[in-house]
């Protein structure tokens, strides 16, 4: 990892000399692909993706709930006013 800041006003990456052993009193670091972590999002175990899966099923249904009672309200609604 290499530590940087922005110089000035001309906008350009400067590299820090020396490098801090700390990289989190830097500025911006930039990081060799071989140095991250990787993507936490696909680094999920099976029963966590199947926690996330359901979450995002509900939500879908709620709001598919929703949906149906609103359109059955605004069909009665319309119904009342041709009578």
């Amino acid at each position: 990892m290499r530590c940087v800041v922005i110089s000035g006003t001309a906008n350009y990456v400067v590299d820090r000399v020396p490098q801090p052993n700390d990289p989190t009193t830097c500025a911006y670091v930039l990081a060799a692909p071989g140095e991250l972590q990787g993507n936490a999002l696909f680094q999920l175990s099976i029963a966590e993706a199947q926690k996330i899966s359901a979450a995002i099923f509900l939500v879908w249904a709620v709001a598919w709930g929703f949906r149906q009672v609103a359109s059955l309200l605004n069909n009665r609604d319309q119904k009342i006013e041709e009578s």
